[in-house]
């Protein structure tokens, strides 16, 4: 959850983080199928740093 109150949720099988907002209505989802700079290939966990940075975790 961020500081807004949005819940970021990964997705492994689609390949995507998916946001929701603070009462669970879908709000949009980033990401796409790759290796490359900016894509998933399998995301299985996510976490916000102190300053607010998500940061995910990608095979």
């Amino acid at each position: 959850m961020d500081n807004s109150g949005r819940v970021f949720v990964s997705d492994e099988h689609v390949n995507r983080i998916t946001i929701f907002d603070g009462e669970g209505a879908y709000r949009y989802h980033w990401g796409r199928p790759g290796t490359e700079d900016g894509e998933l290939n399998g995301p299985s966990g996510i976490a916000f740093d102190s300053q607010g940075i998500l940061w995910v975790v990608d095979s």
